[in-house]
């Protein structure tokens, strides 16, 4: 295994060149997040391209099921509008629920529904529970599948759609509600229109408030609000009711932290990175390259030559096709 205090070393030594300029602790611990960061980006951009790829991010891959809460037109409405438009529910937003992803979403990588069904229909019985894979909606291809009659969503052919909703006339954002933890507007609005503060400055995880802003070490969370996902599939669900939802994502990586304590202690007492030796190698490639950016350093054109050992995303991609 690989802790905190290795890489810190190990990039002591890549960096050990004739004038190599000293960086402070705080740089490192700034520095390291950023290099997980963006392996872990790039390692998406080709996952299950081959089983290099899929092995690299294995930590970091997770499994939930959630319940899925049916919307009504008040939450796409303000309430004195909604009360004016008759049909607006049953004709655009009959089916579509509402899931909230966990804090420590980072990426999605699928999503299944669950349907329990209410009524015999063709090959299905009553109290069936039954499963379809749910494709992605983009805002830009939802005005167009709505009325094309292979694409339209139906229970056979759900859509996820990663979605936030305003209905604050005043602040025509979407404004951070602390009593739902929902919204992701800095300005905060009360019942009653008042603004009051912004985003809370503290984040549950498990059962307890931790600090979002002097992060600690291990602990894993990526969305200071909940990242909202709606399920539509059609205007009818009074057959086919969506009960659950499984989903497979990549989860935010544990904050790294090193101690000027533990970097003076004999014996290492520092945080164990939780990926494989292969991919903290990896880290420590991307590490040295930004530090050697950053001090403007000659090496930089050298470096990714000498260091790279697995191919670059576009190259894995074609090699995956």
């Amino acid at each position: 295994m690989t802790t905190a205090r290795q890489v810190y070393e190990s990039v002591l030594v890549e960096l050990n060149k004739t004038e190599a300029p000293s960086f402070l602790l705080e740089d490192f611990n700034y520095l390291i997040n950023k290099s997980i960061y963006q392996y872990i980006n790039k390692r998406y951009n080709v996952y299950d391209a081959n089983q290099q790829s899929t092995d690299d991010m294995r930590v970091l891959k997770s499994t939930t099921i959630l319940l899925a809460n049916k919307l009504g037109k008040e939450i796409y409405l303000p309430p004195e509008v909604a009360a004016n438009i008759e049909g607006f529910n049953s004709r655009f937003h009959s089916a579509t629920y509402e899931i909230n992803l966990p804090n420590d979403y980072l990426h999605l990588l699928n999503c299944m529904c669950y349907y329990k069904v209410h009524d015999r229909y063709k090959c299905y019985n009553d109290g069936d529970i039954v499963e379809f894979p749910a494709k992605r909606l983009t805002a830009d291809i939802y005005p167009m599948v709505v009325n094309n009659a292979y694409l339209k969503p139906s229970y056979k052919n759900p859509y996820f759609y990663i979605h936030n909703v305003n209905i604050n006339s005043e602040n025509p954002t979407n404004p951070y509600d602390k009593v739902k933890r929902r919204g992701t507007d800095i300005k905060s609005v009360n019942d009653n229109n008042l603004a009051e503060g912004g985003l809370e400055r503290t984040i549950v995880v498990g059962k307890k408030d931790v600090d979002a802003v002097e992060r600690i070490a291990e602990v894993r969370y990526g969305n200071k609000s909940p990242v909202r996902m709606e399920i539509r599939y059609g205007t009818d669900d009074s057959v086919f009711e969506l009960s659950h939802v499984s989903v497979d994502y990549i989860k935010t990586p544990q904050y790294i932290r090193l101690t000027q304590e533990q970097i003076e202690l004999t014996k290492d007492e520092s945080q164990v990175l939780e990926f494989p030796d292969n991919v903290c190698q990896e880290i420590v490639n991307e590490l040295v390259h930004i530090m050697l950016e950053n001090q403007s350093d000659p090496r930089m054109q050298s470096h990714p030559v000498f260091s790279q050992s697995i191919a670059n995303p576009a190259q894995q991609e074609q090699q995956g096709k």
